[in-house]
């Protein structure tokens, strides 16, 4: 942008809504045409339809000007008026474009097929290309190609990991297309790839040192309970509640989304920054209304939310910066590592599962793209540059160790429970709820999850489906939601279970132990998964506190929770019939069943509850500041 347009930006006494639109868009058609006069080749086909679109796109330029002027100019001034939203105005002027255009692509089109009809237009090669053959072409040769086979290119390139590719690609749509749209997609991709430099830091300014507490520590969450009810969001919020109870001073910051709207609501009802104490720890949000992040550069969001995070450091001033990981993992850790180096702190970075692996749907041979590699280079160089890291299972551990966690300075804080689970559930909520479902009288196989492809409740019903035909008075009780669940459903009906099995959807969170009362075995069929395999799953650990006899699928992680069988049974995972296998024999010996159920109860009462659990975390801080002053003595 121009310095006269920012002149026209900063003096908006003077300048009206659409009078700095008017100036943002003829700098736009300016920087169009230096753009348009510079490539080096136009293709018939396009004259031909600049030529007979001619009369209807001058008069619709006069149109798009009035239009858009004064669209841009309350986006630009609402900015002004909010320092905040700053940083997000060249995506809030590009949502009013798209916008624009999608309601004006019916009537583009219409004319276009009017005005070309009967144009010759010159045939474009038809020869295919492969990411093999892209991958050695430069990107002015592959804007030779059609827009169509570009787009599928990139796709393509998206789905398997190829950064490199994708870049170039969007670059070639870039020199073709000429537009909003194509700019954004190159500068996101672009973003992605800033974010996944490994010497790349969101850029803070330093700051002074200021004292505000050996005990006041910054915890950054993606979420944390009650806006979400995950086992990560109850992790949380259980973190910092018995920190508090026990003399420090928590506080945390959630990233900045789209959160609920009783939430946002009670607290002023607008978009930017909001503090809610709960129980004495204070907890910060940031709320955009309509802002998709998923439109935005990777690097822009991460660098916005650490200036947010740099301003509550201001308020707070903390002694420690603590990062769980975050949507992709390593991205709570790279604000981390921005504010702790900016503030000189020691930082902590908490590792609960490998992210890297989750950028898009699951195929054979994810682990060697080069999207998983750089991803898994980026959480990598994270742990290195962290004081101290923590991870939640001994299985993680050891992996993280493997890929060169120094053992001194990585500790487990394993996934616990409240100490309420340990108390007797409500009998007449517990009646109420069987009541509610049928299952008064009913054996009860069950499980309380989110429903998705790596719980593997499709071995579930398979399994119990082997055991429904002999055994009429069985039920299959399947609590919670997700992506999967349809699926789920069709499947109970194809195995023909559908009127045992009973579906209840998101429960309210005061029925939670009246569900796991009503199952009398409680299984987890999880299947090999990267989250399966290393992150101890929070719910058995529930039902363990209440008492509830425990299959499990034979995962490595299985192991902590279980032992060899003296907490709870193992089947083969993936294997229905091991599944019904394992629950005939617990149904067969209700005494044995018992005495294991009793095991897992005594063993969480000893080393599963948050009170004793959060307690790990002095030790942690400890150990970081050690390393962190050692660090500052070998810099100097």
């Amino acid at each position: 942008m121009s310095g006269k347009a920012f002149h026209d930006i900063d003096d908006h006494r003077r300048a009206g809504p659409a009078d700095i639109g008017r100036a943002l868009v003829e700098r736009a058609e300016s920087l169009e045409s230096e753009l348009t006069e510079a490539r080096r080749t136009i293709r018939r086909y396009e004259q031909n339809r600049s030529k007979a679109l001619a009369p209807e796109l001058d008069a619709a330029r006069e149109s798009v000007r009035s239009q858009l002027s004064y669209r841009f100019g309350e986006a630009v001034l609402r900015a002004i008026r909010n320092p905040l939203r700053l940083p997000l105005l060249p995506f809030s002027i590009f949502r009013q474009w798209r916008a624009f255009r999608a309601s004006k692509a019916d009537e583009a089109t219409t004319v276009a097929g009017d005005a070309l009809d009967g144009v010759e237009a010159e045939p474009l090669e038809d020869s295919p290309i492969t990411r093999e053959i892209a991958r050695q072409m430069s990107v002015d040769a592959l804007s030779g190609l059609e827009t169509k086979k570009l787009r599928g290119l990139l796709r393509e390139a998206t789905n398997r990991g190829e950064l490199a590719l994708q870049v170039r690609t969007a670059e070639a749509i870039w020199l073709r297309e000429r537009n909003i749209a194509a700019a954004l997609v190159l500068r996101r991709k672009r973003g992605l790839c800033a974010e996944l430099d490994t010497g790349w830091l969101p850029l803070l300014p330093k700051r002074p040192i200021a004292d505000g507490g050996d005990k006041t520590v910054l915890h950054l969450f993606k979420t944390i309970y009650p806006v979400e009810s995950t086992g990560g969001a109850v992790r949380n919020w259980s973190i910092v509640k018995q920190q508090k109870a026990r003399g420090w001073n928590p506080v945390a910051a959630v990233a900045p989304g789209n959160l609920p709207e009783t939430l946002v609501e009670a607290n002023g009802g607008r978009d930017g920054p909001f503090v809610v104490e709960s129980e004495g720890v204070p907890i910060h949000y940031c709320h955009f209304t309509a802002q998709d992040q998923t439109e935005m550069p990777k690097d822009v969001v991460l660098g916005f939310e650490a200036h947010l995070l740099d301003e509550i450091c201001g308020t707070v001033w903390p002694s420690i910066i603590h990062a769980a990981s975050g949507f992709r993992g390593y991205d709570n850790a790279l604000k981390g590592l921005a504010l702790a180096q900016a503030r000189n702190l020691p930082f902590v970075y908490e590792v609960r599962s490998f992210h890297e692996h989750t950028w898009g749907p699951r195929f054979n041979g994810i682990e060697d793209t080069e999207h998983t590699r750089l991803r898994m280079a980026q959480e990598d160089r994270c742990m290195a540059a962290a004081d101290a890291v923590v991870t939640i299972s001994e299985a993680m551990a050891e992996q993280l160790h493997r890929r060169g966690a120094v053992k001194t300075r990585l500790f487990i804080v394993p996934n616990s429970v409240e100490e309420h689970f340990l108390e007797e559930p409500d009998r007449d909520t517990c009646e109420a709820f069987r009541a509610k479902w049928g299952l008064m009288g009913k054996a009860v196989i069950g499980y309380v999850s989110n429903i998705s492809r790596r719980e593997g409740h499709e071995i579930l019903c398979e399994g119990f489906a082997r055991l429904a035909a002999s055994n009429p008075g069985l039920q299959l009780l399947i609590v919670g939601d997700g992506n999967y669940r349809e699926e789920i459903e069709q499947r109970a009906a194809v195995l023909g279970i559908a009127d045992s099995t009973i579906f209840t959807g998101q429960i309210d969170h005061a029925e939670i132990a009246a569900a796991y009362a009503a199952i009398d075995i409680f299984v987890v069929p999880r299947l090999p998964d990267y989250a399966s395999d290393y992150v101890t799953p929070m719910k058995p650990v529930e039902a363990m506190a209440l008492r509830r006899p425990l299959i499990m699928s034979d995962r490595p992680v299985s192991r902590e929770l279980i032992g060899e069988e003296e907490r709870g049974l193992y089947f083969e995972t993936g294997n229905p019939a091991d599944l019904a296998r394992a629950i005939q024999q617990a149904l067969a010996d209700p005494a044995r069943r018992a005495s294991r159920a009793e095991a897992a109860r005594k063993w969480v009462e000893d080393t599963r509850l948050w009170p004793q659990s959060v307690a790990r975390y002095e030790q942690v801080y400890a150990a970081a500041r050690t390393h962190h002053a050692k660090r500052k003595g070998s810099e100097r």
